[in-house]
């Protein structure tokens, strides 16, 4: 007999999602036809079969063997692109309120053409284009380019308020949290540069992700008009828990329900991970001699879905009359590989020798170092029994242990690390970059804090940061804290007209993006190259996926069928 498998592989030998090792044909007899096809895989188109390959179609020969199909990843021809900014700023180059940098084009191909215009700005006007701006309509050039327009202060009364809003964004559009409505903070209008303090609160179901990116600061002084403070929050995510279940029945070499042995739930509907066992029980005229075709090991954990635990025992024969003449038989046990080859140390082993017919026996199952148990041999007799006239031979089959699967870059963990920078993006004294998890399990969770720095305060997250908290994924996840250098309060004369000496960016500073949905690092879903629960049995694991076979399947047919009769 023999065995055909099939892959599908990169020009590294690694398996393509959904192109992993499968079986053709497995254990037939020699000389039978066998084919394979290529498959299509987005992304990748085919370049031929790899030098080891079997032939894609022929026929079966003793032993094994592999027809690997090999692929090569598409090029995908690299676009020059660039991004448009533009922004609104008084005199000394700080952002108007709503006035803060926009994109207007995000990465976009080159020569695509842009558009910008003048806003009004209550209190401010219009007074030209920043000497560094460029064209406020164009067209996109490789890089970015920054539109400013220029604004000087009205002269008017140096009086004004502050007010705070917390939102949360649905399907883009900003929505006030319960009890989040905007807010003055002041009765009546306050002195320009009157000290004010807004806090962060905690909403049920919500988390706090930064500063709207057309929000005044957190902490500052009133300036002329009104200022809006706004809060932005996400909301919580409920992890899913996947969940499985277990059933066992016990059967006969034909898949038939022993009396008392039908189909019980084990565990139904529980988390993936929770521990299961199973027993072997005793039926009376049946000895156990395997586990079923596709069978889940006897002791466990849930996978997803549901798994079956399959007790396989064979009929006891009736104890033959003896013959005259004929005084006893003879037993013996080997334990062979799935070949028909003997085990080192499992020999051919007499256990009774020309016993009396009718005497019992016993023989027992044993380990080896590098090979499980599977099933008896073809034409075994049972474990235990009794003695019958002539020869009776015990034979215990067992599979050869695959090696354990080498970890490939990307997949076995992921890293995640924590930084604390000024608007700049330079790192803070004491706030460098910190390996919070270093090639952890995929999965794990990660925690990391915001922590204070003399002279700085906390305005958001950066831009592309991964959230405070989450799961590794595979890669690297970088966490980044943006910091906005503290101003020094400075004096000003009553009379004169003052501007805010709250500290905002420049025209070249990043602002918290808005608006804010910080990236989490994305969770992959089940790669398509997930492997099925282990059974113990190599062969069995291969034929799982299309359910359980053979006895197994025959076991749960038989069992349908009875209810269906009984119903």
């Amino acid at each position: 007999r023999g065995t055909v498998t099939v892959e599908y592989v990169d020009k590294n030998g690694n398996p393509l999602p959904g192109g992993q090792q499968t079986t053709v044909k497995d254990n037939v007899p020699v000389g039978e036809d066998y084919t394979t096809e290529e498959k299509q895989f987005d992304g990748y188109h085919f370049v031929g079969m790899d030098k080891t390959s079997d032939p894609a179609n022929g026929k079966v020969a003793e032993g094994t063997k592999h027809v690997i199909y090999v692929y090569e990843k598409d090029v995908t021809p690299e676009v020059k692109r660039g991004t448009v900014t533009v922004e609104y700023v008084d005199k000394n180059g700080n952002p108007l309120p709503g006035g803060q940098q926009t994109t207007v084009k995000d990465n976009v191909p080159v020569g695509e053409d842009y558009t910008t215009e003048e806003k009004t700005f209550d209190g401010y006007h219009f007074v030209g284009m920043d000497k560094t701006s460029d064209p406020a309509n164009g067209k996109v050039a490789e890089g970015t380019k920054h539109v400013i327009y220029v604004y000087e202060k009205d002269p008017v009364a140096q009086t004004g308020n502050v007010d705070v809003q917390y939102i949360t964004y649905v399907d883009g559009k900003a929505v006030e949290l319960p009890g989040g409505e905007r807010t003055p903070l002041f009765t009546t209008d306050q002195a320009v540069d009157t000290p004010y303090t807004t806090n962060v609160r905690n909403f049920d179901n919500y988390h706090f992700v930064g500063m709207d990116q057309s929000s005044a600061a957190a902490t500052g002084k009133v300036t002329n008009g009104v200022q809006h403070v706004i809060y932005v929050y996400e909301k919580n995510v409920t992890p899913t828990v996947q969940r499985g279940s277990v059933d066992v029945i016990y059967v006969d070499e034909h898949g038939n329900p022993l009396p008392g042995g039908e189909l019980t739930t084990v565990k139904s509907n529980e988390p993936v991970g929770t521990s299961y066992t199973t027993t072997q029980r005793e039926f009376e005229g049946y000895t156990f001699t395997r586990m079923g075709t596709g069978s889940a090991t006897p002791s466990g954990t849930v996978v997803p879905g549901v798994s079956h635990v399959i007790y396989v025992y064979t009929k006891d024969e009736p104890l033959p009359t003896p013959k005259p003449g004929i005084e006893g038989g003879t037993v013996t046990v080997t334990y062979v590989d799935e070949h028909g080859n003997p085990l080192p140390g499992g020999e051919e082993t007499t256990v009774k020798d020309k016993a009396p017919v009718g005497e019992t026996y016993t023989t027992t199952q044993r380990d080896f170092d590098g090979y499980h148990f599977t099933r008896m041999g073809e034409g075994s007799a049972t474990p235990t029994g009794t003695v019958v006239p002539g020869t009776t031979r015990v034979i215990y089959v067992y599979t050869k242990d695959e090696p354990l699967p080498t970890p490939k870059p990307g997949i076995e963990g992921g890293t995640v690390t924590v930084t604390y920078v000024d608007e700049h993006g330079n790192p803070l004294p004491g706030g460098e970059e910190t390996t919070v998890k270093d090639h952890a399990p995929v999965g794990e969770t990660y925690t990391t804090t915001q922590r204070d720095f003399p002279g700085y305060t906390f305005t958001g997250m950066g831009e592309g940061s991964a959230t405070p908290t989450g799961i590794v994924v595979p890669g690297t996840t970088r966490v980044v804290y943006v910091y906005t250098k503290t101003p020094t309060p400075t004096t000003e004369t009553p009379t004169t007209p003052t501007t805010s000496t709250t500290p905002t960016p420049t025209a070249s500073t990043p602002v918290a993006p808005a608006p804010v949905t910080p990236v989490a690092p994305s969770q992959p879903a089940a790669p398509a190259s997930a492997k099925l629960p282990q059974t113990g049995n190599q062969a069995n694991d291969s034929t799982a996926a299309l359910g359980l076979a053979g006895l197994g399947l025959s076991a749960l047919a038989a069992l349908g069928l009875r209810k269906k009769k009984n119903s």
